[in-house]
């Protein structure tokens, strides 16, 4: 069981009262319904310890003037509350998240661009990475364009977003940006904006924003080609953080969307939820993400473990990705309880399928969450590519738990140019253990380190191909 440190008491005393709104985040996205119909949502989180989110908020329609190459404000609407869309996103610590969904229908001309905007002022006062939130609104927009032959939608968000997060401890989480026509979309991270002038459209960022602080060795990130977030908060309080989706159609940039989330950074005394190898996987080292091969027209079955050392834990696991939304679509299933857990996931591409598609694994104790993202990518050779689990037949660590040294029995059933190493739980490559070619057999490798404590994935690869992971605890 998780306890608290007394000092996060001191701290979320002042946060709540200096909260002036206690929204936390929100997006925007259009959605084509029929015809020139379209629905403009916008999604609102907000602390339930606050002031309720409105029955209606006010939505600004702006156009796009070619001569002045600006957007105009040319209508604002009061949209109604979706109470049938809202609900509570986790009843978690230090008070539950509400989630208020807000739709609009409307007619909207082919060949135009559009942008849509929504703000509030103001953002929490406890927020550490602006000069003045209270003076700052929370603004959400999003640029649309309407092709002049075709339908279009905005990009969305396939992942629930995450707002706290354990002081001192590598995490990973994945809001996964996801395309509904299977346009191009591109992502990164971008300053949050803080006022919209209605009369004429101008926008201003936040002042004094600066990222998220974190560790040297785990700095506020966005991988470029997954869209997950990588940090390890070394600061209590409340930070915020924007980021941008880019879409793009036939090379031309045709719209743009923004999330724009607080995150809390909480004192734990208790460990956090990780993931550990089952089904092997491959890493692309110089991208920095795991993957496996799909073959089109056959299932494909992944499995992925989530543990914690927690007395009285209780985890869960849950599975995002485009395949989810496919006319035959994949399937996820959880089996164990308590403190060990693991996903199964199932899949059968199209037998004339190509794309690259990614899955988000959340593992989540209550408290906190931890992110595993993997591309499947279709199979270039099957026929070279073999089981590489029948590679090894058996891997023992011990001590396990360790505090500066290990013992590794290992079991090759064939020559490896292998590589063993510790990674941390941002997947980074923190300790080798060894390296170089090994020939069938068995070994016996010792190894001292000096890490800080924390749970640890060794990882054994042959050219780069992942063969085993054991997971390690340091204390």
């Amino acid at each position: 069981m998780k306890r608290l440190l007394p000092l996060l008491l001191l701290i979320f005393g002042c946060t709540l009262s200096a909260n002036a709104t206690h929204l936390m985040g929100g997006d925007l996205i259009v959605t084509h319904d029929s015809g020139t119909i379209y629905t403009v949502k916008f999604t609102l989180y907000r602390d339930t310890s606050g002031i309720p989110l409105s029955t209606s908020e006010m939505l600004y329609i702006d156009s796009f003037n070619a001569t002045s190459g600006q957007y105009v404000m040319i209508s604002q609407a009061s949209v109604p509350r979706n109470m049938a869309l809202s609900t509570l996103l986790l009843p978690s610590f230090p008070y539950g998240i509400e989630v208020g969904v807000y739709t609009y229908d409307i007619n909207l001309a082919a060949g135009s661009k559009y942008r849509f905007v929504y703000y509030n002022c103001c953002r929490n006062g406890a927020i550490q990475n602006a000069t003045a939130p209270l003076n700052e609104s929370m603004v959400l927009y999003t640029d649309f364009e309407v092709p002049a032959a075709a339908n279009n939608s905005t990009p969305d968000f396939l992942a629930l977003p995450v707002a706290y997060f354990p002081i001192n401890t590598p995490i990973t989480y994945n809001p996964l940006p996801y395309d509904p026509d299977a346009d191009s979309i591109a992502w990164g991270l971008n300053t949050p904006i803080g006022d919209y002038t209605i009369a004429t459209g101008a926008m201003t960022n936040v002042a004094g924003f600066a990222t998220p602080p974190g560790a040297a060795t785990g700095p506020f990130t966005m991988n470029a080609l997954t869209g997950q977030i990588s940090w390890e908060p070394n600061a209590l309080g409340n930070f915020i953080q924007s980021f941008e989706v880019k879409e793009y159609r036939n090379g031309v940039q045709i719209g743009k969307i923004i999330r724009d989330m607080q995150y809390v950074v909480i004192a734990s005394a208790g460990p956090t939820p990780s993931f550990s190898m089952v089904s092997p996987y491959m890493t692309n080292s110089g991208d920095n993400y795991y993957y496996v091969y799909y073959d089109p027209g056959q299932p494909l079955n992944f499995q992925i473990a989530g543990t914690e050392s927690s007395t009285g834990a209780n985890l869960q696991m849950l599975a995002y990705g485009g395949v989810f939304q496919m006319a035959n679509p994949a399937t996820f299933t959880v089996s164990g309880s308590g403190s060990s857990i693991t996903g199964n996931l199932s899949w059968t591409p199209p037998s004339s399928y190509t794309k690259d598609e990614t899955i988000v694994f959340r593992l989540r104790d209550g408290v906190f969450s931890q992110d595993f993202t993997l591309v499947m990518r279709k199979n270039p050779s099957p026929s070279s590519v073999g089981a590489v689990a029948a590679t090894t037949s058996t891997v023992s660590v011990y001590p396990n738990p360790t505090h500066d040294q290990l013992t590794i029995n290992l079991d090759l059933k064939n020559d490896i140019q292998g590589n063993i190493c510790l990674y941390n739980a941002l997947g980074q490559n923190i300790h080798t253990v060894y390296e170089g070619k090994l020939a069938k057999g068995k070994y016996q490798l010792s190894d001292h380190f000096n890490l800080p404590a924390g749970v640890y994935q060794l990882v054994i690869k042959d050219k780069g191909q992942v063969l085993k992971t054991e997971r390690l605890l340091v204390q």
